[in-house]
Parts: C-alpha cells; structure tokens; sequence
C-alpha cells in the first residue's frame, strides 16, 4: 500500500481505514466522505468505492461525483450530499451507469484491448470491468505454506493444471501483466510446481493468462 499511487498522488492520500472499516464485515467502509457528498457503505464490487475518488481527473475525468451516486444509488445504496440524502429518477439512473459503463470500457481498451468485453462488475465468475479485477487481482496467498492448495487452480490453454488466482489482493494497484507470471515458469517441468507462479491480472477469466508449474 505504501508503494502505491494511493498514498502518494496529488488528489487524495489514502490509508488503510479509507477502504476497510475495523468494525464491520461490509466490502468497503462504513462511511465515505468525498468532497460534498457521503456514500454510505460503498462498494468495491460496483465500482462505488473506487470511482468516488477517481471521478473528474485522469481516465475518468467525464465521470461526475453525481454519476458515482447515481450509480450508488442505483444499486440500492445512499448518499447524501450536503447532509441531504440524494434520489434520481430513471432516466438518470440509467444515463448514469451507461456513461460510467462506457468510461471505464474505454480504459479498458486503452490500457488492455479490452473493448470487445462485456461489462459486468459485479458477476462473481467473471468481474469485467471491476476496478479490482485488474488492479487488485488475488495474487498472494493466505499462509506461508508452499502447496497449490493455497491457490485456486484452474486449467491453462494447454489443459494443464495452473493457478488461477490466489486468496489475497494485491494492494500495489498495479496491473499484474501474464508476462510477469510467465518468467516464473522452471524450464524444467519436473522441478516445478503450479503454485511456483503467481497469478496476474487477466489469470482469473483467460486460460491463456495461466502457466503451469509442472508437467500435469
């Protein structure tokens, strides 16, 4: 985390308690507080928690702190702006989330060639478009213990076992390229194990982002 843009940047310095409150199980802290408005318990899974910040510079300059609400909002959250709580009829709900679709596809594309995925955040199987797909993908594991069951594996282009993901995100918030995994690989097969490879970003939905470790 303290490598990371996040703790140093010319918007916002995060810390850990901006995401994680210590006393709740919610994906995201109990309260927000961006500018005026106050997203309560944002997610991560919809994009909430990370567009908050990142609306109105960079990428997503075209995106509005009034759209993340929108967006919010939509999803059955609240927020309140001002100290009032915001509401938006259906049209704007769905101009809303459109623009955001359509802002966060053509970074897709621009950093990864994505255009041509669907953008669905939050389906648990396959998360395009999900800020922490990409740039919190699970690539650590939870204990000290060499042993693929540590990971989830799951079969490479060549229909070999591989690592798919690990159990823990990565907090760097960089994009974890496949040819990071791929140097990894033991040019001898016999001498390597699946959980020898980190996972990366892309690892989770393309078999061919999967490298296995051994001969099987």
């Amino acid at each position: 985390m303290l490598r990371s843009t996040h703790s140093d940047n010319p918007y916002e310095q995060l810390t850990c308690s901006t995401c994680h409150d210590a006393h709740t199980l919610a994906g995201g802290p109990a309260s927000l507080v961006v500018d005026t408005y106050d997203f309560a318990t944002p997610a991560y899974g919809n994009n909430t928690l990370c567009l908050a910040w990142h609306a109105t510079h960079g990428p997503f300059e075209s995106v509005s702190k009034n759209d993340v609400a929108a967006l919010q909002v939509s999803a059955g959250g609240v927020v309140k702006k001002d100290g009032a709580s915001l509401s938006f009829d259906a049209t704007a709900l769905e101009l809303a989330k459109n623009h955001v679709a359509d802002t966060v596809t053509a970074h897709m594309q621009t950093t990864a060639a994505m255009s041509g995925a669907v953008y669905a955040p939050a389906d648990p199987d396959m998360p395009v478009g999900s800020c922490a797909s990409c740039h919190m993908p699970k690539i650590g594991k939870l204990q000290d213990i060499n042993d693929d069951a540590q990971y989830h594996l799951a079969l490479d282009e060549n229909g070999k076992s591989a690592v798919a993901e690990g159990n823990v995100a990565s907090h760097v918030f960089d994009i974890v390229w496949p040819a990071q995994s791929s140097i990894l690989v033991n040019p001898d097969p016999s001498k390597g194990h699946d959980y020898d490879i980190m996972p990366n970003s892309c690892s989770k939905c393309h078999d061919s982002a999967r490298f296995s470790g051994d001969s099987d």
